[in-house]
């Protein structure tokens, strides 16, 4: 990854952070005592185009379709500005298909992450929490899509305490770390 994409995308999430919160600025055009107004957007890159964010979109389902059932296959998603892909991965780079991906789409540029675990080994947890931990109310596991661990979510309504002490142990039980929250899915009758 290249630093000027690093600052590109760091640059693209400081925005999308900012915005939601309501943060206003005062503009030059304000007078003086006057309540400030809502910033202006101003792009410091182009913004993207149709195709641009149609190819990264086409790109990540290639990619994925590519990818799908690799064991160190994590997830891939397109970046903030739509316009290129990040890339979920666990060990050296699939070269091939990064290859052929930029030579069908060259304008999308794709940055990888390495993964802190197997995906596949995640995955195995997951299956494996979900048969082990159902009369614990656990009914639902998921794999995070960075591969950094797992998310579970239980039935009823443990406390934040229960909650806590059911991370603890299954963080300890599985060797990666495991969210614990509540809200599973209710299973159909």
């Amino acid at each position: 990854m290249t630093t000027h994409m690093t600052r590109r995308l760091g640059a693209a999430v400081l925005i999308s952070a900012l915005l939601p919160a309501g943060c206003l600025a005062r503009t030059p055009e304000s007078p003086a005592g006057a309540a400030p107004t809502p910033p202006s957007l101003v792009l410091t890159s182009p913004e993207p185009t149709p195709s641009s964010t149609t190819d990264a979109t086409l790109a990540a389902s290639d990619l994925s379709w590519h990818l799908h059932g690799r064991p160190e296959f994590s997830s891939v998603a397109t970046d903030p500005a739509g316009t290129g892909l990040v890339l979920y991965w666990y060990g050296p780079e699939p070269a091939s298909e990064l290859s052929a991906l930029a030579a069908t789409y060259p304008e999308v540029v794709v940055e990888v992450h390495g993964t802190d675990y197997l995906p596949r080994d995640l995955q195995d947890l997951a299956s494996d929490l979900l048969i082990t931990e159902e009369a614990s109310g656990v009914g639902a596991v998921s794999v995070r899509p960075d591969g950094s661990g797992l998310d579970a979510f239980v039935h009823g309504g443990l406390s934040n305490q229960s909650l806590a002490a059911m991370e603890v142990r299954l963080s300890e039980s599985t060797g990666v770390p495991v969210t614990v929250e509540s809200g599973a899915p209710v299973p159909a009758m």
